[in-house]
């Protein structure tokens, strides 16, 4: 029985393993990995020991632990696409949409979550970038164009990506800018591409430019893509490029005004005068007004010599439009090539005048100035325009003004900036981007002007290029230190140019040669040629520039520097022919003492110190070779005198000093006597000057000098007692140095004629006259001092010093000032300039206006001279109450009314970038308007209804004019319409021309053209 009840216990032990095998043959997955995980399950049934490892194997097979991933609810597809598009914030709509994509890569939303994506990102970036958070801006940037869908939605593209890289290039993020934009390239159709494009062209990217515009002619070969192509290939200089680009497109599209302009004016800048202007006719008969084809004519007949015909048109064309620039401008270049000097200054002068940032303007009055013979009249032109833009040809038509007059140096340092001649072609990087080579100079640099003027290439230009491409070889030359190159090209400079300017270039060519210590044999022979032409000095165009050149050249790099132009005063004939006559024996000299030929060279220097000018600077130059030569045959004894000659009189130079000094320690055995002979020390303190100039000023109100000069701080010798006497008469009394006025000059007036006058060479014989580069914003900085006082302060351009000192005499303008100060901020606070410059606000009388001018003014006048801190502006409120707090015044200056609340508004306001979301995609629309181009007299009005094809509401409709001051575009309600708008057009000044307003909406904008003509006569 014991036994039966055990062989029946077994048995169902065994039970659930019977059970499980014969579930294994129905599920023979199960089974593997049953098998695979106790490969072993077949134990002898007879050990009792099998019973738990039975219950072991079961439980392991029964409770298997790889079954946690059926636990996970399965994601509703719909249920998440709608949390992720309901989601408004960008933060956490970028998070929900990232995860969305994650989960359903094969989703019908996906191009949808792609966009909204995208969007929120840029969205978002956009927030970061206003606060100034830049990092996280530039990479949520980066990654709204990485994760775009492809094809990019227009309103995706419109109103987000393609405004990210012009955005990031404009702020100066260039390099991200292009990455970018190059993103958006490999996902862009056809027209979105043309946009890349033209973002290319605003930044004169002229490769990338064109491989947009390739990639949209390859998507869709229209017209379009060819117009892109033909721009991309005119700013990179490519003119044959650029024609059949243009022809392409208008073979495409015959009717396309766009590429017919743009071919005329390829076949312009190729000198293909007839064809230009058959084109231009042709738009001209479609659109009589068309101002750039009318402007295109007239230039063209004038290219193809039919002048008569040309200035006939140019005559009724500048009646009917007399600021049209272009025009103005290209007839000034076209009679500077064509030597009528008279009409290129008249007509240049106009167009800087209408337009003075178009800088072609300013070079065809610069050529015309040059053929008046007015080479620094030229050059100050051509400075004016550099700040409007700096490319190779502004360097190269300087150099051309600077040669005429005889300024070689500085025109050879010019163009060493932008051009290098190599194997006999000159390169330069046109534009500053694209290199290009030529035979000529001028040639090279003609293409500037063809892709921006059109004005095709003259032989003028190739024979004005010729000197200064001998002058460019020659410089290059010399400074590799080439004996051979440098005899040879100077040789070649030498003949190069007019004969006028021949003298000239001999004593240039050889002077360089000289100090080079080059190739001695040539400038010997330069120098006997210039001995032979001596006679033609005064035949240059500025004589007294050309003969005075080298010495005025560290002198006029220094007014250059200051943004100023240094042209000397006119000196006698007799005394230049008598400075060139010098000049020549003075470099033969040299030039024979660098071959060894010392008697020979010192009968030169001789011959010259008997015909340079007395006292002169040629005279201490030749007693300095003099003495330099002596003490190289240790002759120390006789070399002394000349030493002392040739820097006595002189500017103070450290390196001959120190020679000096050392010749006279050993001629004479010590230096006893040496400074009463030599003058002081160039590197000692001015300590003693600056006793000198305090000297004079021991009357009880010295601080009225720190007045005029600013900011400056007391001199050491002033001391800080009280003086409650700020009489206007001790002030002018107390400043009468020299050395205060030539600082209160600049600090009282914008003019630099003080500051540039201190030439030591100008001032022995021939006084320079400074002149400031015109500057149209410096000429509105002075705004603020209308007042006759400051007027009289800012005349007094001579040296002398008393006449600065009336600028003391506007004290008694002082006491007004004060009480417009008192009015308009009665805070106890000593104030400096903040509070000066706030009054006109409550106060919009004239005479708040110019209270920036008071301040340096009105600093003596206060009656708080005992104060000693370097800045006495804090006296100009509330006299003698303020005075004995100094301190005080940096705490308080800003006015409690004004500063403290912008800083606490930018403190406080939270630091958090937030945008919203992207919304449901806009459905594009095409908006209509009721005339497409339209024409009005000036000062006329008209009106135009704008609606769209499908008749949606035109709720939230912008109108913009491309020339706000001069056109007027305003909407006039209509009670009850919605999908219709009424907006009338009108004409404000009397300028006539072609103006463009858009209208938009989120779906979609239209143009319209406005053509604003004379009145009808």
């Amino acid at each position: 029985m014991r036994i039966f009840a055990l062989f029946l216990l077994f048995i169902i032990a065994l039970a659930p393993a019977f059970t499980q095998q014969t579930q294994t043959k129905k599920k023979p997955e199960k089974a593997a990995k049953k098998t695979a995980a106790t490969p072993k399950a077949k134990p002898t049934p007879k050990k009792a020991a099998s019973k738990p490892k039975g219950n072991v194997t079961a439980k392991a097979k029964a409770t298997p632990k790889p079954k946690p991933t059926p636990k996970k609810p399965k994601l509703d597809e719909s249920a998440e696409w709608e949390k992720c598009i309901a989601l408004t914030d960008a933060a956490e709509a970028i998070a929900a949409f990232k995860q969305f994509i994650a989960n359903f890569p094969a989703s019908k939303n996906m191009a949808e979550a792609q966009r909204r994506l995208s969007g929120s990102e840029a969205a978002l970036a956009d927030a970061h970038f206003e606060l100034n958070e830049i990092e996280p801006a530039l990479t949520l940037y980066l990654s709204a164009a990485d994760n775009a869908p492809k094809p990019i939605p227009d309103t995706l593209f419109n109103e987000r990506l393609s405004k990210i890289p012009a955005k990031l290039y404009w702020k100066g993020y260039r390099g991200q800018a292009l990455d970018i934009a190059r993103k958006l390239e490999e996902k862009a159709d056809a027209p979105q591409l043309k946009e890349l494009a033209g973002f290319y062209l605003t930044i004169e990217s002229g490769d990338n430019a064109r491989r947009a515009a390739n990639s949209a002619i390859a998507l869709a070969p229209d017209s379009g893509g060819y117009l892109m192509l033909g721009l991309a290939d005119r700013v990179d200089f490519d003119l044959d490029g650029s024609a059949a680009a243009y022809a392409k497109a208008l073979e495409l599209d015959p009717t396309s005004v766009q590429a017919k302009r743009g071919l005329a004016e390829a076949y312009r800048s190729l000198g293909r005068s007839e064809d230009a202007v058959a084109l231009y006719r042709e738009i001209l008969t479609a659109d009589p007004t068309n101002l750039p084809a009318k402007t295109g004519v007239i230039l063209s007949l004038f290219d193809g010599g039919k002048t008569a015909d040309a200035e006939k048109e140019l005559d009724a064309a500048l009646a009917d439009n007399p600021n049209n620039v272009m025009l103005l401008a290209g007839v000034a270049y076209w009679y500077s090539s064509h030597g009528q000097g008279g009409k290129a200054v008249d007509y240049g002068r106009r167009a800087v005048t209408v337009e003075p940032r178009f800088i072609w303007g300013h070079i065809a009055l610069a050529r015309g100035q040059m053929l008046q013979k007015m080479p620094l009249e030229a050059e100050k032109t051509l400075l004016s325009a550099r700040r409007y833009g700096n490319f190779p040809t502004m360097d190269y038509e300087l150099a051309r003004a600077r040669a005429a007059a005889g300024y070689y140096r500085e025109a050879a340092e010019g163009l060493a900036r932008n051009f290098t001649l190599k194997d006999g072609s000159v390169t330069a990087k046109l534009g500053g981007r694209v290199e290009r080579s030529s035979a000529d100079i001028g040639e090279l640099i003609s293409f500037e002007r063809r892709a921006s003027l059109f004005e095709p290439l003259s032989d003028a230009d190739k024979e004005a290029g010729k000197p200064l491409t001998a002058l460019l070889e020659f410089w290059q030359a010399v400074n590799s230190a080439n004996a051979e190159a440098a005899k040879s090209s100077a040789a070649a400079f030498e003949s190069a140019g007019p004969d006028a300017m021949k003298l000239h270039r001999e004593i240039f060519a050889a002077s360089v040669l000289v100090d080079k210590k080059l190739a001695s044999d040539a400038a010997l022979e330069l120098l006997k040629n210039a001995a032979a032409n001596s006679g033609t000095a005064m035949a240059a165009p500025d004589p007294t520039a050309a003969v005075l050149a080298d010495e005025l050249y560290s002198t006029r790099s220094a007014a250059l520097a200051r943004g100023e132009t240094l042209a000397p005063s006119p000196v006698a004939a007799p005394t230049l022919s008598a400075i060139v006559r010098g000049r020549i024996e003075e470099l033969a000299g040299a030039a024979l003492a660098e071959k060894g030929e010392t008697d020979e060279a010192l009968l030169r220097y001789n011959r010259g110190l008997s015909v340079a000018p007395e006292g002169s600077v040629w005279q201490r130059s030749i007693n300095w070779r003099i003495g330099t030569l002596l003490a190289a045959q240790n002759d120390l004894a006789g070399a002394l005198p000349y030493f002392l000659k040739g820097y006595k009189g002189g500017t103070p130079d450290v390196a001959k000093y120190a020679i000096l000094k050392s010749a006279y320690a050993q001629v004479k055995g010590g230096l006893d006597g040496f400074e009463a002979e030599a003058g002081p020390d160039p590197l000692a303190k001015p300590e003693t000057e600056v006793a000198k100039v305090e000297k004079p000023a021991e009357e009880p109100s010295p601080t009225p000098a720190s007045a005029v000069l600013g900011d400056l701080p007391p001199l050491p010798s002033e001391t800080p007692t009280a003086t409650p006497e700020p009489s206007p008469e001790l002030t002018a009394e107390a400043s009468p140095t020299p050395a205060a006025i030539v600082e209160a000059a600049p600090s009282a007036s914008p003019t630099p004629s003080v500051t540039a006058t201190p030439a030591a060479t100008a001032t022995e014989l021939f006084p320079s006259v400074v002149i400031a580069i015109p500057d149209p914003k410096a000429a509105k900085s002075p705004s603020p001092t209308p007042t006759p006082e400051a007027a009289v302060e800012a005349t007094p351009t001579p040296s002398a010093s008393p006449t600065p000192e009336p600028t003391v005499e506007p004290t008694p303008t002082q006491t007004p000032t004060v009480e417009a100060v008192a009015e308009a901020a009665p805070t106890p606070s000593p104030t400096p300039e903040p509070t000066i410059v706030e009054p006109p606000t409550p106060t919009p009388t004239p005479e708040a206006s110019p209270s920036r001018e008071p301040t340096d003014e009105a600093i003596p006048t206060a009656e708080v001279t005992p104060i000693a801190s370097p800045t006495p502006e804090p006296t100009v409120v509330e006299p003698p109450a303020s005075t004995p707090t100094p301190s005080a015044t940096p705490e308080t200056s800003p006015t409690p009314s004004e500063t403290p609340q912008p800083t606490v508004l930018a403190d406080s306001r939270p630091r958090i970038a937030r945008a919203a979301a992207e919304g449901a995609e806009i459905k594009p629309c095409v908006i209509t308007t009721s005339e497409v181009r339209m024409s009005m007299p000036v000062k006329e009005e008209r009106g135009i209804i704008v609606g769209t094809e499908d008749d949606r509401d035109l709720t939230g409709l912008t109108a913009v004019s491309e020339g706000e001051k001069d056109l007027e575009v305003r909407a006039v309600p209509v009670a009850g319409i919605k999908s219709r708008s009424l907006y009338v057009i009108r004409s404000l000044t009397d300028k006539t021309g072609i103006y463009h307003v858009k209208f938009s909406l989120p779906c979609g904008s239209a143009d319209v053209e406005v053509t604003v003509e004379s009145p009808p006569k």
